[in-house]
């Protein structure tokens, strides 16, 4: 819920102590899809920053205790916004958006819908230039178009039974699975309604800030669901705590999924080769050795009629009678002598292929070995490792 309404509008409440009155002595962004504002000094301190995070998988803000610029690879944004003032914090009503009043009838918004969001400077409440360009219409976004009424019908509910995330479009998916947990799904209709109220007020007035494990995800929530494993008081401090374990968690996620699909590569592969290889090796047992066929060939050198180009013989490795092929520019023993040469290189693809096969059973052992140890890692450290 770190980019829900509810959650936005307790951080814009906070906000203001530690901004307003400041003034912005930083915009910069040193990393892709990263923005940085440094604000500057307030009576609590010389500094505060708002680090945002606006990737295609992972939208938030962050708030550094301090950071350090990078002297390359760092590139100025938004230079108008420079020394202005921030005046105020302005929360959209039932959006996710919000943005800082400056001074000299300038605005910096801040649209954090998901992996659309987005970070707008505005001067006189016109667009003017945006972080992600890959959103063009953002340009024709007005910043006092983005409040939306929700006025739900109690009556028209109590009649129709929508689902909660239908009658208040800004709860997220958190207050349904808390809704459900509180038995919303047998409860009446007139039950159900005061439940959903009961809810909003909870997330307008939250107790807490909790940090929850839930499906296996580290979640922020306003609501008590899951596995807490931690709570605050200030909307601040939570995100302070939610981002990094959040961004180490995705890691480690991103870092096993590749680990886990190097060695499953690379099991396949040796699979393959395992079984061209012993294709070719069952190929060469069952077909008649070239040794075998110079054998019969020698000890039939009277048997064969000159220039012939086919003759059947009595192979007694085999015995019985079989066609042999020749060369009639070719004299028998000729034939034979190069039968000879192909066994010996015959012999050695055997050995070859044998060597080769050992080699590639042991490297699929080993990735199966590996993939066994891999599924029971669950820290970065360890996993560094494959």
């Amino acid at each position: 819920m770190h980019n829900n309404y509810y959650f936005l509008r307790q951080l814009t409440v906070a906000l203001p102590t530690e901004l307003v009155g400041t003034r912005i002595n930083a915009c910069f962004s040193q990393e892709k899809d990263e923005l940085i504002i440094s604000f500057g000094p307030n009576h609590l301190a010389d500094t505060f920053t708002i680090k945002a995070i606006l990737t295609a998988n992972f939208s938030s803000l962050y708030f550094p205790s301090y950071f350090t610029r990078a002297k390359n690879n760092s590139i100025n944004l938004f230079p108008e916004i420079i020394e202005e003032e921030v005046l105020e914090i302005v929360q959209h009503q039932n959006e996710r958006s919000f943005y800082l009043a400056l001074s000299n009838h300038k605005a910096l918004l801040f649209k954090l819908f998901g992996n659309r969001s987005n970070i707008i400077y505005f001067e006189q409440e016109q667009a003017k230039a945006l972080f992600h360009k890959k959103f063009p219409k953002d340009i024709e976004l007005h910043l006092t178009h983005l409040h939306r009424q929700l006025m739900p019908d109690k009556a028209d509910f109590l009649k129709n039974r929508p689902a909660p995330e239908k009658v208040y479009p800004t709860f997220g998916d958190l207050p349904g699975l808390y809704l459900k947990n509180k038995g919303y799904d047998a409860a009446t209709s007139e039950q159900k309604w005061e439940l959903i109220q009961e809810v909003k007020i909870s997330l307008e007035n939250p107790s807490a800030y909790y940090l929850v494990k839930l499906n296996n995800q580290t979640r922020l929530s306003l609501l008590p669901l899951g596995d807490i494993k931690n709570q605050f008081d200030s909307p601040v401090m939570a995100l302070k705590e939610f981002v990094p374990a959040y961004l180490a968690e995705a890691g480690f996620e991103r870092n096993y999924k590749q680990a886990s699909q190097n060695l499953q590569r690379q099991q396949q592969h040796a699979e393959l080769v395992i079984r061209q290889i012993q294709k070719r090796l069952k190929a060469l047992q069952t077909e008649a050795s070239y040794a075998q066929t110079a054998d019969v060939i020698m000890a039939n050198l009277t048997n064969i009629p000159e220039r012939a180009e086919e003759v059947l013989l009595y192979d007694f490795y085999q015995d019985k009678e079989r066609l042999f092929k020749l060369k009639a520019t070719e004299t028998p023993q000729r034939f034979a002598e190069r039968l000879y040469k192909k066994s010996k290189n015959q012999q050695i693809e055997v050995h070859q292929l044998q060597e080769r096969l050992k080699q590639k059973e042991e490297e699929y052992l080993e990735a199966e070995i590996l993939l066994q140890e891999l599924s029971t890692i669950q820290d970065n450290k360890t996993l560094k490792v494959f």
